[in-house]
């Protein structure tokens, strides 16, 4: 799969050192310096902490709530459901097996994305599979409002708030188990690398690895405990839609590792059942096909017990079962995983595949269903058309949504305009044709203008013109939910308003902006509040960064004239070339159909946002990658992206996120695990007081970069972080962040995860906003042994 150089088996994560003389370490305490200072750190003897983590990885930190075990929902162990699942398999027929390892999106009423075969005498149920984004998929018009409409994947990311997204998954698994489905076509885990990507919102780990490792655990199990299987994709560097099909990803063995494949390492280790792979070729083999990605990297390094299903028609061999692909999807029958192209790669590898789908479903429960819909068989289409729905979802996904908003901007010069409060004879004035947008009303919504069939590709064709209903609530394409018609803002804005006494003037159509009068609205109004907005679509890359209907110029004549917010419903990162103009800037990723609710929860002061960005918000049109057009991508900017760019400027940096609230950062300690000065038990452990310093009751996200030697050519990155809990002001708590050795390594080529004797831990509110620092050496050898 990599260059020549890199193909070496790689091994599973431990602590190497590469000859000579690179050591691992033990370390004492450690105390920080006031910032910009930095406090050296030596450590003395006693490794014993150092072994009691041995084999963690990330998204395990000690302040977490949720263990996350896997066996509290599973019926059985992996051991334990793949012996059970070999025993059927070699009962099994040649043609019983190929009904297991093909399936199929059967377009009739009633039926699921992707279906199977039930066996009764074996005990085995059809596998029920459908998509997930922002929830359930609704594809027929008696589905429509029968299932919530919650936050984007990428919504959930900027609330760093993994509880949260465990609850939201879950309620996610309850609407797909009562609408009869046994498997969740998600998470989306790939980490962004192209700002206009088209499926950005649907990939809940924003541009960091680390960051989307933290969350990939939560969602699984989230839905994994409703007795459901959920499927971690798009596997591997399917970071474009441009040209899917078709374009190779030409990556490196590092850039891999460090950068795009830790979200799906944690999946693995959360206990993933299955792994989908993409329709991209990875350099020179397609996905599906690509043994050293499948049986390599997935199987032996990451040790992933699931099974493997290509993306809906991107298999492309038979042979690509003698790859590590378990499982053909197509869109009708399968066409390669066939009795009759069954001599091209015989009986071991055909009950291998069995095997790995029937473990899964065994270990997760599916064949325990006491009551399965429509007695096992389809069409299932009372089932599918129930409605899910409850008051419960409805305020889960008013909390998510809520919880996304991200704070950019707060200021006139002297203060915050925001929060919104009533005042004698105030008034308000809400602009721009976002704000009234219903379900379904999105400018950009088909970014190919004027499409017609035959004129474009059939990938283009497909998004614009066939059930991709992209909005400024949610994307469009497989992901894409129609729950009921949302609130507008300008609705929950105007009642909220009314309320406090703020009349409300709005410029919402195209007539009402072409007839305004800047001096009237200099005259009458107190401030502005210009929703701007755009969105996207699967199979096809967003032309551009801008925001819809000219809304630069639109936000800029406002600016003039009047103290001017900006309110943004994004797919992802837009410019924002008039953000010195305005007094504010907030903005939702695709909200769901809470967003009105959201809005006014924030603006308004009910709820102090808390949202950090998970994508940086580029300066200018240069500061980002852009998709390849040829067939050939090369990821040559290595991991050199996004935060860890510095040559990029940014308008708003990754994490960033502003508080009505203000929080101060005391000295932080460092401990070594395992010498009892502490409860630690990983390497170093940090503890900081945080208090909230400021008039309003909120909670801070401190985040933890690590900075490692400059001869590793490494950036600094992201390896920690911590939601507090809602300090009321003068309030403190303990923060604790804890560093594994996984989270002090490096993967490098020949070595594998090298752990860095030296480093700077920096803990901040963005990657920009760097408040405290402590300067760590570690120079005490460990040996290289498990």
């Amino acid at each position: 799969m990599f260059a020549a150089s890199d193909r070496a088996r790689q091994r599973p994560w431990r602590p190497a050192v590469p000859p000579p003389g690179l050591l691992l370490v033990t370390c004492t305490l450690l105390r920080a310096s006031a910032i910009g200072l930095r406090s050296e750190a030596s450590v003395g003897s006693g490794s014993q902490g150092l072994w009691q983590w041995l084999f963690g990885g990330w998204g395990k930190q000690k302040h977490r709530s949720q263990s996350f075990d896997t066996q509290e929902y599973a019926a059985m162990s992996w051991k334990e459901a793949t012996e059970k699942a070999r025993s059927i398999a070699l009962q099994m027929t040649p043609e019983e097996q190929f009904l297991v390892v093909g399936g199929s999106h059967n377009m009739e009423r009633g039926y699921y994305v992707g279906n199977t075969a039930a066996f009764e005498k074996y005990g085995i149920p059809a596998l029920r599979m459908q998509d997930s984004s922002n929830g359930f998929r609704t594809t027929e018009d008696e589905e429509f409002n029968t299932t919530t409409h919650f936050p984007c994947p990428l919504a959930l990311g900027a609330t760093w708030d993994e509880d949260l997204i465990e609850r939201t998954a879950a309620a996610i698994g309850e609407e797909f188990k009562q609408k009869g489905a046994n498997v969740v076509l998600g998470p989306s885990l790939n980490v962004h690398r192209i700002a206009a990507g088209g499926r950005n919102y649907e990939y809940i780990s924003g541009e960091d690895p680390y960051l989307g490792s933290r969350y990939a655990a939560p969602f699984i199990h989230g839905v994994q405990k409703q007795g459901l299987v959920a499927v971690a994709k798009h596997f591997a560097f399917n970071e474009q839609e441009t040209n899917r099909n078709e374009e190779s990803s030409e990556i490196d063995a590092g850039t891999a590792w460090n950068l795009y494949y830790p979200p799906f390492e944690a999946a693995v280790k959360a206990g993933v059942g299955a792994m989908m792979c993409s329709y991209n070729k990875v350099n020179g083999e397609h996905a599906c096909g690509n043994g050293q990605l499948l049986r390599g990297d997935l199987r032996e390094t990451m040790k992933f017990h699931g099974w493997v299903m290509s993306d809906w028609m991107a298999t492309h061999s038979s042979m690509d079962i003698t790859n590590g692909l378990s499982q053909e999807m197509n869109v009708g029958p399968p066409a390669h995983f066939t009795l009759a192209k069954f001599s091209e790669f015989g009986p071991v590898k055909l009950i291998e595949a069995t095997t790995d789908v029937l473990s899964s479903m065994f270990r997760l429960g599916l064949d325990r269903e006491s009551n399965p819909p429509c007695g096992g068989h389809q069409p299932c289409t009372d089932v599918r058309y129930s409605n899910a729905r409850s008051a419960k979802h409805t305020a889960l996904a008013r909390e998510a949504a809520t919880a996304s908003m991200v704070l950019l901007k707060n200021s006139n010069g002297t203060g915050p305009v925001l929060p919104l409060r009533a005042g004698p004879k105030k008034r308000l004035a809400i602009v721009g044709l976002p704000a009234t947008a219903k379900r379904g009303e999105a400018s950009s919504s088909c970014p190919v203008l004027r499409l017609e069939e035959g004129k474009k590709s059939k990938d283009e064709y497909w998004a614009c013109k066939k059930n991709m209903r992209a909005d400024y609530y949610g994307g469009g394409g497989s992901g894409s939910v129609v729950g009921p018609d949302p609130v507008t803002p300008l609705e929950a804005i105007k009642e909220r308003a009314e309320k406090l006494g703020i009349e409300v003037v709005n410029y919402t159509t195209k007539e009402s902006l072409n007839a305004v009068s800047e001096s009237e609205v200099a005259r009458e109004v107190d401030i502005v509040l210009v929703f701007a907005a755009t969105t996207s679509v699967e199979s096809i890359d967003r032309p551009s960064l801008k925001l819809d209907d000219h809304a630069d110029d639109l936000i800029s004549r406002f600016a003039k004239v009047a103290p001017t917010v900006v309110c943004m419903q994004t797919p992802g990162a837009v410019l924002t070339p008039w953000r010195d103009e305005v007094f504010g800037i907030a903005n939702l990723f695709l909200a769901g159909e809470e967003t009105a609710h959201a809005w006014v929860a924030n603006l308004f002061g009910d709820h102090t946002p808390e949202a950090k960005l998970p994508i940086a918000m580029p300066h200018s049109r240069e500061d980002q990658i852009h998709y390849g057009k040829s067939k050939t991508v090369p990821y040559q900017e290595g991991i050199w992206n996004s935060y860890r760019n510095g040559y990029f400027r940014w308008a708003f940096p990754f994490g960033h996120g502003l508080s009505y609230t203000t929080f101060a950062y005391d000295e932080p300690e460092a401990f070594l695990g395992g010498t009892g000065s502490d409860d630690c038990d990983k390497v170093v452990c940090v503890r900081m007081q945080v208090t909230n310093s400021g008039a309003f009751a909120g909670r801070e996200v401190v985040q933890a970069y690590l900075q490692f030697e400059q001869d590793t050519g490494f950036p600094m990155v992201l390896r920690g972080f911590q939601k507090t809990e809602v300090l009321q002001p003068g309030r403190s708590t303990e923060v604790s962040l804890d560093f594994g050795l996984r989270d002090l390594s490096v993967w490098m080529r020949e070595y594998g995860w090298v752990a860095q004797p030296q480093f700077i831990i920096m803990l901040g509110s963005s990657s920009m906003d760097i408040r405290r620092m402590l300067n760590v050496t570690i120079p005490n050898s460990v040996p290289n042994k498990y």
